[in-house]
């Protein structure tokens, strides 16, 4: 019976871990689009309306490029695990951000979500940004 619980216990510790991963990488390409998505704007001359619409223009793109990245290169791919995922620049920098720099990646490691799986999230949150910007923030 404790055996169990741990077993439970470890697997939604793994869970959360593996979540917080994603949302952080999610929330940081966010934050990172809309800060570039400022930038262009404010060097065009543009306005808020401008910005959500280069978010909403490269929320599409992120996320049709990460389905390009997840979609099967042959039938074989499909069948098999998936592939370890690669750490690259981007990938460590938001593992050296809080709350991640904190925990230990050996527990999860083998769990990891990959990064065109966790690109895709980000490219959803970028569309929702733009969605709130038109509609809560009144940005027409």
């Amino acid at each position: 019976m404790t055996t169990d619980r741990r077993s439970i216990a470890g697997r939604l510790r793994t869970v959360a871990l593996v979540s917080l991963d994603v949302l952080l990488y999610a929330a940081v390409v966010t934050v990172v689009t809309t800060m570039l998505a400022a930038v262009v704007s404010v060097a065009l001359g543009g306005d808020l309306v401008l910005v959500k619409t280069l978010l909403f223009l490269s929320g599409w793109v992120i996320v049709s490029y990460a389905t390009f990245r997840l979609w099967p290169r042959s039938p074989t791919d499909s069948e098999t695990s998936t592939r370890s995922p690669g750490e690259g620049r981007f990938q460590r920098f938001v593992r050296s951000l809080p709350p991640l720099r904190w925990l230990e990646p050996s527990r999860w490691r083998r769990e990891r979500v990959s990064q065109p799986a966790k690109l895709f999230v980000g490219g959803l949150l970028v569309l929702l940004v733009s969605f709130l910007m038109e509609t809560a923030g009144g940005v027409a």
